[in-house]
């Protein structure tokens, strides 16, 4: 995948080399004439044959430098081929893009090194720009309404990770929509590398994941409620989620078995890791197991 500005450089290098062919062909065009022009100065003015010894080596000269001219202009069409091609390629591969984030439900976008978004996929327009085209804006723009990047305010940047550890990364965002609503953004983004191994964009998708963060401080908000309705009963209180992992404990409980909140919740959490790695005991009847022998006994 090439850059925009890579499209508009090959067009106008192609532009030159007409120029330049077509350059070629006018001199050509004036060499013959000027082989004309001496012999119809010979044949029907009379010009002396000394005149026609001095111009007739020159003339000569020059024709001989014919076939290079010609050779000039193969390789310049050829040369303007191999450039139209490379740029059908691009195009094309503009294109794939294109429709590959264009089935995308949600917001995609592609963004050049200058924070300018150069594809857009219809989610991304309804997102930031009520349907209308982004195309051309700046990122930071869009998403902060910051005249400069976002990472010069402090805040996360994916395109300046990318740059750094050319890798994907996944990074968060406040951003509002089209609508002024707050939404809560996860964007994963990833480098697009040209020919030479350089990153020349950055291609970002985002998922809004506002519902979820708001669910999750519904759940804070209760479970802040539960510990402070059970932290003054004088009972032991434990309650654990559907994995058996302590979620809360009061504080006589705590009390009663020297542990911590925390430290409660780390050993149910290791005690199941325990189990779905070495399974479980089943038909155990509760009696007491003796420990086994140690390997030096068997001697």
């Amino acid at each position: 995948m090439h850059t925009v500005d890579d499209t508009r450089d090959a067009g106008r290098a192609g532009e030159v080399r007409v120029q330049a062919a077509r350059s070629v062909v006018f001199a050509m065009a004036i060499l013959l004439a000027g082989q004309v022009v001496a012999e119809l100065g010979h044949e029907s003015l009379g010009v002396s044959d000394s005149w026609e010894l001095a111009v007739e080596p020159v003339l000569l000269m020059l024709l001989a430098t014919v076939p290079l001219y010609l050779t000039v202009v193969r390789s310049l069409r050829q040369a303007m081929i191999r450039q139209l091609k490379a740029q059908a390629d691009m195009e094309r591969s503009r294109r794939f893009l294109h429709t590959v984030i264009e089935a995308a439900p949600q917001p995609h976008r592609v963004v050049d090194l200058n924070y300018t978004v150069v594809l857009a996929n219809q989610a991304a327009c309804d997102t930031w720009n009520r349907g209308q085209n982004i195309v051309g804006r700046k990122c930071h723009v869009l998403c902060r309404q910051y005249d400069v990047p976002c990472h010069v305010k402090g805040h996360e940047c994916p395109l300046q990770e990318v740059l750094r550890t050319r890798r994907r990364t996944i990074a968060m965002c406040c951003t509002p929509d089209a609508a002024g609503r707050k939404r809560h953004m996860e964007v994963t983004a990833a480098p697009i590398f040209d020919d030479q191994g350089n990153i020349v964009q950055v291609i970002e998708s985002f998922r809004d994941v506002t519902a979820w963060l708001e669910a999750e401080e519904v759940a804070q908000a209760e479970n802040a409620k539960l510990s402070a309705m059970i932290s003054g009963m004088e009972e032991g209180v434990v309650f654990a989620n559907a994995d058996n992992v302590v979620v809360e404990a009061n504080t006589h409980l705590c009390r009663f078995v020297g542990r911590s909140r925390e430290e409660l919740t780390a050993a149910t959490r290791e005690w199941n890791a325990g189990a779905a790695r070495f399974g479980s005991v089943t038909g155990y009847d509760g009696e007491r197991l003796s420990a086994p022998l140690p390997p030096w006994s068997a001697a």
